[in-house]
């Protein structure tokens, strides 16, 4: 079969009979293009497989999520593997297509190619509108205000502000609602998906925001589209304590995510009040339950608002601040609104001196210790590996110390030269470490120091690291193609994967906040050889350079006196899917994002 259209895809969750029906609309409705429909269980239940096996037989393929259920978005994302159209169809299983509603939401995409995202009309069961989309940014500023005005008045006695009324197609500034959402498929992988930290609700308005802000494309509505929401979709409704869980999670994520703690906090300080506003209600009412209910919510958000504060002002201490890693560290936990942040490098505190360490670290008292500094220059450790021994082995061993002197988690950055780089399987994080040079088997010690003295660690394998705050092979590539080499020798038969410090510098923070201590592997996703990634930083940089691959045995009788690189860089990232983190975004995609930023920068 051709690549079609559309992929179609419908979340199950005890939802058999709905997603049937759906299925069946889409089957009636559905002509004058190409589409799959793929189904996705999230009931963890082989009876109701089976049962809805049978209802969609020969209308829709069927994949078994044997975990338990991974909310909208991830099983979305697990879904979205398995898609072979060039347009990607999110639907809720409690609707029901109208018209020939995938095709005009097709025909927008495809009307434009700086269009991302286009969504329909959706209608009550009685045919009344229904929550369709929401025109403009959700701005903490004026959430409140906006919301309340909304939801009190506009939706219920005017004509509601989240539908189109028109006969026009118009551009949505904010999001359009994850119950009939239409992406391009690769505007959904450059984006990586729907952000997995949430688990239901604003997964939508997340994507929705990094496709406007991040990649520049326009989301469009179109009422030609017309579908049917069942259960009324986002309409205010009364929430269980679960659903409020998931609501708030969610929300603050988003808010967070666009606009930092102030943001969160603004969106809490609005429920808090709806909430109390709520409860006093059923209080004048003597509506015993509800006003129990209403109190569990308000207990909640002040939790949620409660530990917010504590993470807010926790103290972190970031090592190697000078260094690639370390500035975006510092970046990202600034950008989230952290107010106790205390960048230094070795002029602030000699990782060697022990005496030096410890007195700096129980004189600042931090919570989280972020340990980048390290020994990377590679070959020149051959010729100094007492020198190297003592910063990359000895230095985290008097920062581990120090860390359980005032109990904080230290973060410990490691490498793929802590393995032999033997075969081509990819390294999990158990294996037996087996560094082939004074670097690899250094920073092995400095892990080993790290789990004997601690509890609370996170040790993060990294390799062919790049980021804005130094050097590194991409821009060397580029400065050499600068100074008008057309043709460079470049090795290929060493594999393994870049890392984007901007990238990581995320994951870190969001582990932070996370008791989920141990090793991990962490670069961005796929695997090439020092050749390809050379080729790629030329072609993606425009720049007219040829590439000669060459052995690594041909490299160093070319350059001698290197030091011993793994041929083996692959490494597992099982780690952090079995942890619940999300892993970081393809190469590919972070070599764009890095050229673009240094691009940006050369021409101020």
């Amino acid at each position: 079969m051709n690549q079609p259209d559309v992929s179609i895809i419908i979340i199950n969750y005890h939802t058999a009979q709905l997603v049937s029906d759906c299925v069946n609309s889409i089957v009636k409705n559905t002509k004058g293009i190409s589409y799959e429909t793929l189904i996705i269980d999230n009931s963890n239940d082989i009876n109701e497989f089976e049962t809805l096996s049978s209802k969609v037989k020969g209308k829709a393929d069927l994949i078994l999520n044997s975990q338990s259920n991974l909310g909208f978005g991830k099983a979305n994302n697990y879904a979205a593997k398995y898609a072979k159209g060039r347009n990607l169809l999110f639907l809720n299983s409690d609707t029901l297509l109208i018209n020939n509603a995938v095709k005009f939401l097709c025909n927008v995409l495809d009307s434009d190619s700086k269009i991302g995202i286009s969504g329909g009309n959706l209608f009550k069961s009685n045919g009344k509108p229904c929550h369709s989309f929401i025109k403009k940014e959700l701005n903490p500023k004026t959430f409140r205000t906006t919301n309340s005005i909304h939801y009190a008045f506009a939706c219920r006695y005017l004509k509601r502000l989240d539908f189109n009324y028109s006969n026009k197609n118009i551009e949505i500034k904010g999001y359009i609602t994850g119950a009939d959402l239409m992406i391009k498929k690769s505007v959904f992988e450059k984006l990586n998906g729907f952000d997995e930290h949430i688990f239901m609700y604003a997964e939508d308005s997340l994507l929705c925001y990094r496709c406007i802000h991040e990649l520049n494309l326009k989301i469009i509505q179109t009422p030609k589209s017309k579908i049917t929401h069942l259960e009324g979709g986002s309409d205010y409704k009364e929430f269980s304590l679960n659903k409020i869980d998931n609501w708030i999670s969610g929300n603050c994520w988003y808010y967070k995510f666009a606009f930092g703690n102030s943001g969160t906090n603004e969106f809490l300080n609005y429920a808090l009040k709806e909430f109390k506003k709520k409860k006093l209600l059923f209080k004048l009412l003597r509506m015993k339950e509800k006003i129990h209910n209403y109190s569990n919510y308000v207990t909640e958000i002040e939790k949620v608002k409660q530990r917010m504060n504590k993470e807010q002002n926790i103290k972190i201490l970031v090592t190697g601040a000078k260094g690639q890693l370390g500035y975006d560290c510092i970046r990202e936990l600034k950008e989230r609104g952290y107010k106790n942040v205390l960048g230094i490098d070795r002029d602030e505190m000699d990782i060697t001196d022990e005496k030096s360490v410890m007195n700096f670290i129980t004189d600042y008292h931090p919570d989280v210790v972020m340990h980048n500094a390290a020994w990377t220059a590679v070959d020149k450790a051959e010729q100094m590996p007492d020198e190297v021994y003592k910063v990359n082995a000895l230095g985290p061993k008097y920062v581990a110390e120090a860390c359980k002197a005032v109990g904080a988690t230290m973060f410990y950055i490691s490498t793929d030269y802590v393995f032999d780089g033997k075969g081509t399987k990819f390294f999990e994080t158990n294996d037996p470490k087996n560094g082939l040079s004074v670097y690899g088997k250094t920073k092995g010690e400095g892990e080993d120091f790290v789990t004997s003295i601690l509890s609370k660690y996170f040790i993060i394998r990294i390799s062919w690291v790049f980021g804005i705050n130094g050097h590194n092979f991409v821009k060397t590539m580029i400065s050499l193609a600068d100074k008008g080499h057309k043709e460079l020798n470049v090795v290929d038969d060493q594999i393994g994967s870049p890392t984007y410090t901007y990238d990581l510098s995320k994951l870190m923070c969001d582990m932070m906040v996370t008791d989920k201590y141990g090793i991990y592997h962490a670069t961005n996703e796929g695997v090439c050889s020092w050749a390809e990634f050379a080729s790629f930083i030329f072609k993606t940089a425009g720049l007219d350079v040829k590439v000669n691959p060459v052995s690594t045995e041909e490299y160093m009788k070319l350059v001698p006196n290197q030091a011993s690189r793994p041929y083996n860089s692959r490494m597992s990232k099982e780690s952090l899917t079995k942890a619940g983190f999300n892993k970081l975004p393809t190469w590919q995609d972070a070599v764009t994002r890095y050229i673009r930023l240094i691009k940006n920068e050369k021409s101020i």
